[in-house]
């Protein structure tokens, strides 16, 4: 099976209030599904439609469901990935899931890498699942990389 991902594209909605970043996705040549993220008019200049990152990890989880029923499941795009996100996924994530979860099977992603400097607005957008970890990272970094008891 092949899953391809499009070229990202911009798309504003009717009433010009929200940006979605887009992209088509097509399993074996057939257009199955559109795939969105939406935010406000005002974050546009950090949405990023040079790279597929956002997509790839999207669709990841469906495709590793649906990779243990066929004999190869290959993600291609139009567009490049990260290399830091490429070899992070096939070294470490999706060998560490296919063996940890029974009804999950190999990937292969099949997309060029590229080593890339974003230049969007010079800004970092980031996530927090509000465990110890992440909340360790978030007050070494807000203090200067010191923390005392």
């Amino acid at each position: 099976m092949n899953i391809k991902i499009g070229k990202p594209y911009l798309k504003t909605d009717k009433d010009d209030s929200n940006v979605r970043l887009c992209t088509d996705i097509f399993q074996d040549n057939k257009q199955i599904k559109t795939l969105w993220y939406e935010v406000e008019k005002d974050y546009v200049q950090y949405l990023c439609d040079e790279i597929t990152d956002a997509f790839v990890v999207a669709i990841l989880p469906w495709c590793m469901m649906h990779a243990k029923f066929v004999k190869t499941l290959r993600i291609t795009s139009e567009s490049l990935i990260s290399e830091k996100l490429k070899h992070q996924l096939t070294m470490y994530l999706i060998p560490t899931l296919k063996k940890s979860i029974s009804y999950y099977g190999n990937v292969k992603i099949c997309i060029p890498g590229k080593d890339i400097i974003f230049s969007s607005a010079f800004a970092v957008g980031t996530g927090i699942s509000g465990g110890v970890d992440s909340s360790y990272s978030i007050a070494r970094t807000l203090s200067g990389g010191v923390i005392s008891d």
